[in-house]
């Protein structure tokens, strides 16, 4: 799914999320990402600060995490972060996750 965020003076940003379930050959771990879609032409870089919670019967389960400031750009358009280890999926016949998603200009 796509999502749109409005900023200011009709801009918006466009984004998705992906979560995959084991981040290399090298890493065990499941990896979260922001993909930056779309940007307004007048702005050149986004900060983006997001909160993960993953849920399962309204509780906060396995995951939390608050990602430091991560910049992004036309050339630079996604970030991530390595969660709970690739395993656990195996012990959970489904999840939700809960975002938090902050963005300012730089």
């Amino acid at each position: 799914a796509q999502y749109q965020h409005n900023i200011h003076d009709g801009n918006s940003v466009k984004f998705h999320f992906k979560l995959y379930g084991k981040y290399s050959s090298e890493s065990a771990k499941c990896a979260f990402f922001v993909f930056l879609d779309e940007m307004p032409p007048n702005i050149k870089t986004l900060k983006f600060t997001f909160q993960a919670m993953c849920i399962k019967n309204n509780e906060i389960v396995k995951f939390r995490y608050l990602t430091p400031n991560q910049t992004l750009s036309r050339k630079y358009k996604y970030c991530g972060f390595r969660t709970f280890p690739s395993s656990h999926l195996n012990k959970m016949k489904a999840m939700s996750w809960r975002i938090a998603l902050k963005i300012n200009e730089k």
